[in-house]
């Protein structure tokens, strides 16, 4: 199996690949897997204990007057971009790292139109937590149908897949197909059989666990740039992970800060919150207003994260 060493480090931190299922919505709660783990808990508490040089090496690079590296791309050519110090001026300035013509930014400026940024998606509306908490239930309950037919559609898959695969494999038994031809099938098949099976293993938010995270979600929405700018290096790149897991860049004309997906329980927080604020005293509240851009990993646990 040909894997470099980036991909290792992510293979042995991950707890999924331990056997262990986590969703960041309940920080703390451990859930056993039933699928096979491929690493041991031993090397996993090893590998990932404060005195590992792994765990260390991680945020090596990072710099607390360059906290959005990591999350931040160069609008030109979607690489991650890095930073500077101008001594003279004793200002930080992020650039291309593949030296883009003109790509280079004030990191005072870029800090500015983060913080503003989240507090597009900071609730502040007062005196209504218990009405857009009601709200949030209901629409996520709708969220989570689709995610069922979207689990039922997998397994469809999943059974197709592996079916494809025994296939495959009988031909090759009988000498109808040669090495490279079940070669290139074969890991086809697998990738996308073990694709599938951690999306289905991987749970769903419940109705039994759904409130809890709601109350736990929104009390982050409450003080996203609060968190942000008190938080240390590391609780910054965390909060920018959680909202914006595919990063951002930076439109240097308008002076924006540009997502490219954002984390669905905040985007539902942000849309009620605009709905609400359109509201007169004494109007009623139409919750099919209230729409959310849904994607795979906004609300539900990613297997490369574990963070909040």
């Amino acid at each position: 199996m040909k894997i470099n060493e980036r991909r290792l480090h992510e293979i042995f931190k991950n707890p999924f690949y331990c056997g262990i299922l986590m969703t960041k919505m309940l920080p703390g709660e451990f859930i056993p897997g039933r699928h096979k783990a491929i690493v041991s808990q031993e090397d996993f508490i090893k590998i990932n204990t404060p005195e590992s040089k792994v765990v260390s090496k991680t945020y090596e690079a990072m710099s607390d007057d360059l906290p959005l590296k990591k999350s931040l791309y160069c609008p030109e050519c979607m690489n991650l971009m890095t930073g500077f110090l101008v001594k003279a001026k004793g200002l930080f300035y992020y650039k291309c790292q593949k030296k883009c013509k003109g790509v280079v930014s004030s990191a005072n400026k870029l800090h500015q139109s983060f913080v503003s940024l989240l507090n597009k998606y900071q609730f502040n509306l007062n005196n209504l937590d218990e009405i857009v908490q009601e709200i949030m239930q209901h629409k996520l309950i709708e969220m989570s149908k689709s995610d069922a037919n979207e689990v039922a559609a997998s397994k469809t898959k999943l059974a197709k897949a592996r079916k494809d695969i025994e296939t495959i494999e009988g031909r090759f038994a009988l000498g109808q197909i040669d090495a490279v031809i079940f070669k290139k099938f074969s890991e086809k098949y697998k990738t996308e059989i073990s694709e599938l099976e951690e999306k289905i293993t991987n749970p769903n938010l419940t109705s039994s666990n759904l409130k809890k995270c709601i109350e736990f979600g929104f009390k982050i929405s409450k003080n996203l740039s609060k968190i942000w700018e008190s938080g240390d290096l590391f609780d910054k790149h965390k909060l920018q992970h959680l909202l914006f897991p595919d990063g951002f860049a930076y439109d240097k004309q308008n002076g924006q800060v540009q997502t490219f997906r954002t984390n669905t329980f905040f985007d539902l927080i942000h849309s009620i919150s605009n709905v609400l604020s359109e509201i007169k005293n004494g109007d009623s509240i139409k919750i099919d207003r209230i729409s959310v851009r849904v994607t795979s990993s906004g609300f539900k646990p990613e297997t490369s994260t574990a963070v909040m």
